[in-house]
């Protein structure tokens, strides 16, 4: 898969043309456009250590590049932080939502040097039954999500991680 390419250069700076200053037009909005290196790099345009690959670039002409891996945790840290803003308003959690902050439970654990037993308690603590919408704790029956534990990589399996439902019979 490719690297995807963020803008992270910010609002068009003005740019000298012809004594007076205009603006550079930014690119359309979900497109990241790289310009050309200058054709003539000056002394201050080399890093230090003279690597010549990265002479002539701007430092704000910079793209981010980002592995799959890395794409994906970002993308379960966005959902989990909606889910946050979510719980703190009071509202009850949806399916992705509930399995998001699940997964980020799991991954922060593993980051921050847990064994497996502590990442799969942190993933059931997570998200308590009482706090999704009805019908979302039938939904979610497992969750398998691989972290980087000190040991490698470890496939971690939650089955059934919103706990127990009402006893059919009862109601409780």
């Amino acid at each position: 898969m490719p690297a995807v390419l963020v803008d992270v250069r910010g609002p068009p700076t003005p740019t000298p043309v012809g004594g007076e200053f205009q603006r550079r037009p930014r690119p359309a909005p979900g497109r990241t456009t790289l310009r050309p290196a200058a054709a003539s790099a000056g002394p201050h345009d080399t890093p230090a250590g003279g690597d010549q690959r990265r002479a002539g670039r701007s430092r704000y002409d910079a793209a981010m590049r980002l592995t799959p891996l890395e794409e994906e945790r970002l993308l379960i840290f966005s959902a989990a932080e909606l889910a946050r803003r979510h719980r703190a308003a009071g509202l009850r959690l949806n399916q992705p939502e509930a399995v998001a902050l699940i997964c980020d439970a799991m991954l922060e654990a593993a980051r921050a040097g847990a064994t497996y037993e502590q990442c799969v308690a942190a993933g059931r603590a997570a998200v308590g039954p009482d706090e999704v919408l009805e019908g979302v704790r039938e939904l979610v029956s497992e969750v398998r999500l691989e972290v980087l534990l000190d040991d490698g990589n470890r496939l971690i399996v939650l089955v059934d991680p919103l706990g127990p439902g009402p006893d059919p019979v009862t109601g409780r």
